[in-house]
């Protein structure tokens, strides 16, 4: 999902799950921030501290992506946690919509948001929320370099559109299908690092078919290109349906996390949440139905402002810290959202997975 989903989406499902507004903005920029935080970075603390923030994503074509151990504490954990079906581990990893597992992860970090209500609780809800989240649009994909993960470019169909979105998608598909006719010239050509990594990009995760994955309004196929990872044909993919499934359970968790005191009914916000996922537009435009839908009353039966959101707030945080005193530090955002993703990185890597026989991360 992109940033209309992991912000805007999260703050709506927040709000009306019984958060106030700015409990809402903590756990939706929680949510957005785990794909903008894309480097590890050391802190010094006062004079001889030092504390390490983790990167809980990569940009594409980064470096990084090539390295196993990174796919492996990054994509695996944070975006397409593992949905443990089928024999081979490569089929195990792969994510699966609305898996036991992911509901496993959400249970448990719910437990411990409400422990650490003082701390990183609210942090930790948008670190859930996001990964819940990706097993809705990353379904069938697995977080680390593999054969399963690639596309028959040519297999890739979509359902009719308004015309605008028909030739978006024409001319996106003609990019991608030029990018990957190119990789094996690429290698030829550039040696090193680069060429890897532009190789590998199509293989780990949802590289295969860009972000049609990630287009809520989106009824789309494909075919794998590897005998023996998945079906000859995939079914049709309604992003649709499934992001409408996915805004109903996260509304109904974070319902649960207030007792279902001062929420909005799901039956209520149902016909708003709809019609914004079936509109057709960028992520910039799909965000403004939120906030427009938010603002004139239709979302949750009252006028009230989703604030925009600030992709670099929290990045500029970790340099002014640099060097920070110890109190400055503890109370800052990006401390807390740090304890949430490493203590989520924790517990599905050592706790959760393994009770699966997955040893990964």
């Amino acid at each position: 999902m992109q940033i209309d989903m992991h912000y805007y989406g999260t703050f709506a499902m927040a709000r009306a799950g019984g958060f106030t507004n700015a409990q809402a903005q903590i756990i939706a920029n929680a949510a957005q921030f785990i794909d903008d935080n894309a480097v590890q970075a050391d802190i010094k603390i006062d004079k001889d501290g030092c504390w390490t923030a983790i990167a809980t994503a990569h940009h594409s074509v980064d470096i990084e992506n090539l390295s196993f151990a990174d796919q492996r504490k990054v994509w695996v954990p944070f975006h397409f946690i593992p949905g443990n079906v089928g024999d081979k581990l490569t089929a195990r990893l792969r994510c699966i919509k609305d898996s036991p597992i992911a509901n496993a992860m959400m249970a448990n970090n719910i437990q411990v948001s409400q422990r650490r209500q003082d701390e990183f609780g609210l942090y930790l809800l948008g670190v859930s929320a996001h990964v819940y989240a990706d097993t809705f649009s990353h379904y069938g994909f697995s977080g680390v370099g593999s054969k399963g993960n690639l596309v028959a470019q040519d297999s890739i169909e979509f359902a009719e559109y308004a015309k605008k979105t028909n030739d978006w998608l024409s001319n996106k598909l003609k990019n991608f299908d030029y990018l990957a006719s190119m990789v094996p010239r690429w290698s030829e050509i550039i040696q090193g690092k680069l060429a890897e990594t532009i190789q590998a990009d199509s293989s780990l995760g949802h590289g295969g078919v860009a972000t049609f994955p990630d287009q809520p309004y989106l009824k789309w196929r494909f075919e794998y290109e590897e005998e023996g990872y998945g079906e000859a044909k995939t079914d049709w993919r309604d992003n649709q349906a499934t992001f409408l499934e996915y805004c109903q359970k996260i509304h109904s968790y974070f319902a649960q996390c207030n007792n279902k005191q001062n929420i909005i009914a799901w039956e209520k916000l149902e016909p708003a949440v709809r019609a914004i996922l079936a509109f057709e537009g960028s992520d910039i435009e799909r965000s403004a139905q939120w906030q427009l839908r938010a603002e004139n009353g239709q979302l949750y039966g009252f006028s009230e402002k989703i604030p925009d959101y600030n992709a670099e707030e929290w990045n500029q945080e970790t340099a002014l810290l640099t060097p920070a005193s110890l109190e400055q530090f503890k109370q800052s955002n990006i401390f807390k959202f740090q304890q949430a993703a490493q203590y989520h990185l924790y517990f599905v890597g050592q706790i959760l997975l393994p009770k699966y026989n997955i040893f990964v991360v």
